[in-house]
C-alpha cells in the first residue's frame, strides 16, 4: 500500500511538466504557472520520499509524563496532615539528637526550602527528615523528576539543609514544516507561547515534643497544629 502512494504521486507530476511546456501568451503568466507548477511538483516529490523512508527512522520517543495537579496542593496537604502521593518523596532519614536545642540552616542563603515542622510525643532523641521534590512543570509537563534533591545533615544541634548542584534545562518546540501546516489548520506562524511554574521543595520534620526550635535569620518554617 506505501508504494502505491508515492507511484500515484509521482504520477501526479507528468501532466505538470507537461503543462509547462505549453506556451502561454503572457509572460507575467508564463512565469506565475511556472512557479506554481514547480512548487506544486516539488511538495508531491517531497510527500513521495516522505512515505518511501523506512519507518525504524521515526520510533515514538517516551513522553514526559503531564502534571496532574497534586503538586499545587501538595504544601498545605502536608501541614494539614492529610494524605499525599508518595511519588513526592524524595528521601527519607532519621537522626539521633542529643540537644534540646534544633537550629535549622541552609548551606546556601539564596537557596530556599519550605519547612513543616511536626511534635511527635512519641520521639525521643531522635528527628526523622523527609525531602519532598520540587516542583517544576513547563507547558503542562512535569519534569520535576529532573531537579536534584537537597540533602540534609545534622551536626552539633543544627540541621543544615545542603543546596543541590544546579539544573539546566534546554527545552525545543518543534513544529511541522510549512509544506505540511499549509493544508492543516496548524497555524504555522503562531505564537504557542510558553508557561512553567515551580515550587521550593519541602523538608517534613518529626520532632520530639519538647524540643526548641530556632532557625537562622531569614529562614522561616510552618508547625503542623
Amino acid at each position: 500500500m506505501n508504494i502505491l502512494i508515492p507511484l500515484l504521486l509521482m504520477s501526479m507530476i507528468i501532466p505538470i511538466v507537461i503543462l509547462i511546456k505549453k506556451p502561454i501568451h503572457a509572460k507575467s503568466s508564463t512565469r506565475s504557472m511556472n512557479l506554481l507548477a514547480g512548487y506544486i511538483a516539488l511538495l508531491l516529490v517531497a510527500t513521495a520520499v516522505f512515505y518511501l523512508l523506512p519507518d525504524k527512522k521515526y520510533q515514538p520517543v517516551e513522553s514526559i509524563p503531564v502534571a496532574d495537579g497534586s503538586w499545587e496542593k501538595l504544601y498545605e496537604d502536608l501541614l494539614e496532615k492529610r494524605e499525599v502521593d508518595q511519588k513526592h518523596v524524595r528521601s527519607k532519614t532519621s537522626y539521633s539528637i542529643e540537644e534540646k536545642d534544633l537550629q535549622l540552616a541552609v548551606s546556601s542563603p539564596d537557596y530556599y526550602v519550605s519547612i513543616i515542622v511536626e511534635r511527635d510525643g512519641s520521639l525521643e532523641n531522635r528527628v526523622e527528615a523527609t525531602m519532598y521534590a520540587s516542583y517544576l512543570e513547563v507547558n503542562g509537563f512535569d519534569l520535576s523528576a529532573e531537579i536534584p534533591t537537597p540533602t540534609v545533615e545534622l551536626q552539633n544541634g543544627t540541621l543544615t539543609i545542603m543546596q543541590p548542584s544546579m539544573l539546566e534545562v534546554e527545552l525545543k518546540m518543534i513544529k511541522k514544516e510549512f509544506v505540511y501546516s499549509q493544508f492543516s489548520k496548524e497555524s504555522w506562524l503562531e505564537d504557542d507561547g510558553f508557561g512553567s511554574s515551580h515550587s521550593a521543595p519541602i523538608l517534613y520534620l518529626k520532632v520530639p515534643q519538647d524540643i526548641k526550635i530556632s532557625t537562622l535569620e531569614g529562614q522561616y518554617y510552618d508547625e503542623v497544629k
